[in-house]
């Protein structure tokens, strides 16, 4: 979603992609961070490590390698917040899922030395697979699974091996081993997909292997988890395969007119409840025309198909009960018939308006709109599908700048989700510069500043009930001084909480924010408002 855009953020981005070309070295005027890359526990230094700046493509990339001791020079940075990631084989980054990089401010020529940064050996997975009968099984795919917060809820995700910017798929040989390396230190469930093509795997109905978490169970809540130990193999117990009749929501996809369409087309899988892009817990497959999808568990699932056609984007949906009993259906993909036009624009501070060019907004999340507005503000989402939807962002406003109102037709939808029909609809959104600024720095006991910590600001009522998807939250890391700002603020009554160590939107957890309830430092933002507070990680 996209939500597809931002919402990969929550999940994080990955330090295994790095940048090709060393920058230029630039020394006038520019700052630069100096230090060393250290095992963490032994404190022996870490030779060959990319160190380099997180940033996109059209930047200018710097990088550098680490010597024999581990030290390293990243030069040439401007004056500013800098995001500084590490990788290198055989080593990952402690909690590399939960950060993109750590964070550095530097002002115009300084120089910070001794950076120190730890990285810790990667662990191993190895084990061996057989089929039913007791016979080797090659070609299986071997899937980790970590619970990842997204937008405050644990959900199980897929993800890659740290250490290296390869993702390269892990399948069993053909005497059924498979290795792991360069995986993560933590606890995993492991999920077992058997690839290998027989005539009963193809066969609706057909007796076949089916997909499995360690040690043989079909529910991932069920799984015995396995803990990967810095620099040590783990070795698991020989896995069997088990045989299942296997069934299928088996779906034709059809046009206007009923007849079924040829081509793979895009199709995406989740619960009923799923929040996020990626729903990994399913198998899906193309038979002739037909596609096949068996998720691990029955429930409720929401099924998207999207087509590209000549004339734009076809999608069809359909909600499924599945109760592991094989269920055929149709879905109709169609373009969609609504248009959603309208503006944003920018309140002044004599009560009037004027157009806000560059806004970019987005509705969905089950399908993703995005429109961009105009020089005369105007937005325009073509043929939108019909169905219900919320606000998912309103980005690339001036920095000091919240969202006021944003509303469809009458329905605010700051308030309330909205339902797309009809031929022509409108969206309006209103925003105002004199968005808050909050400062501060977050200290341990001792006075040390923390580094990395996560800051977040969490709304009380009434803001915390909006409706739009990422709503009046705002989160950061500290920098090397324990130092971090936050701008945007929409005004309005907060509590701000750090941690030392925190996945990131933990905090829109209710659970996990019971046991620091009271604990917050309170915030009452004013437009405009400059406010600046000295916090401690909470425990």
């Amino acid at each position: 979603m996209r939500f597809l855009k931002v919402a990969c953020l929550l999940l994080l981005v990955s330090c295994a992609s790095q940048p090709t070309d060393d920058a230029p070295a630039k020394t006038d005027q520019t700052a630069s961070i100096e230090g060393t890359v250290r095992e963490a526990g032994s404190d022996i230094p870490v030779a060959g490590v990319s160190v380099f700046l997180v940033r996109t493509s059209d930047q200018l990339q710097i990088r550098a390698t680490t010597d024999n001791e581990g030290r390293f020079t990243l030069q040439g940075l401007n004056a500013g917040r800098h995001l500084v990631a590490l990788v290198r084989e055989g080593y990952v980054v402690p909690g590399r899922q939960e950060i993109s990089g750590y964070p550095y401010r530097v002002t115009e020529g300084e120089r910070v030395q001794n950076a120190v940064f730890r990285m810790i050996p990667a662990g191993t997975i190895a084990g061996r697979v057989f089929r039913e009968d007791g016979t080797p099984a090659n070609r299986v795919e071997i899937q980790l699974l970590q619970q990842l917060y997204v937008m405050g809820q644990p959900q199980w995700s897929v993800v890659n091996r740290g250490g290296t910017s390869r993702a390269t798929r892990i399948e069993t040989n053909d005497n059924g081993q498979f290795r792991a390396a360069g995986v993560d230190p933590g606890e995993y469930a492991i999920r077992l997909m058997p690839r290998e093509l027989t005539v009963e795997s193809r066969i609706p109905g057909g007796i076949s292997p089916a997909p499995i978490v360690y040690p043989g169970v079909r529910d991932v809540s069920k799984a015995e988890l396995v803990d990967v130990m810095p620099g040590r193999e783990t070795l698991l117990k020989d896995i069997r395969l088990k045989n299942e009749r296997r069934s299928w929501i088996r779906i034709t996809v059809v046009n206007d007119s009923g007849e079924s369409l040829e081509g793979f087309g895009s199709w995406t899988v989740k619960p009923a409840h799923w929040i996020g892009t990626e729903y990994p817990l399913f198998e899906d497959r193309i038979i002739n025309e037909v596609h096949e999808i068996q998720p691990d568990l029955p429930g409720t699932y929401d099924i998207t198909a999207t087509w590209l056609s000549p004339k734009g984007r076809l999608i069809g949906t359909a909600r499924v009960q599945y109760r592991g009993e094989s269920v055929d259906l149709k879905i109709p993909i169609r373009k969609g018939k609504t248009k959603i036009t309208g503006h944003v624009l920018m309140q002044e501070t004599g009560g009037g308006t004027r157009p806000l060019m560059g806004a970019e907004v987005a509705i969905g999340p089950k399908l993703p709109y995005f429109a961009r507005s105009g020089p005369d503000g105007s937005l325009l989402f073509p043929d939108v599908y019909g169905g219900r939807y919320q606000l998912g962002f309103v980005m690339g406003l001036p920095l000091d700048a919240f969202v006021v109102s944003a509303r469809v037709g009458s329905i605010d939808i700051l308030k309330e989700e909205f339902v797309v029909e009809g031929d022509e609809m409108s969206l309006e959104v209103v925003v105002s510069g004199g968005a808050g600024v909050l400062e501060g720095k977050v200290a341990d006991a001792a006075g040390k500043p923390v580094h990395n910590g996560l800051v977040a600001i969490v709304p009380d009522s009434p803001l915390s009930e909006r409706k739009d998807y990422y709503g009046a939250y705002k989160e950061t890391r500290t920098d090397q001084n324990g130092g971090f700002e936050i701008g945007g603020i929409t005004p309005g009554a907060y509590q701000v909480y750090a941690w030392a160590d925190a996945p990131a939107s933990i905090f829109r957890n209710a659970d996990f924010m019971k046991a620091f309830v009271g604990k917050g430092t309170r915030l009452a933002m004013e437009i405009n408002g400059k406010m600046k507070v000295e916090l401690s990680p909470l425990q």
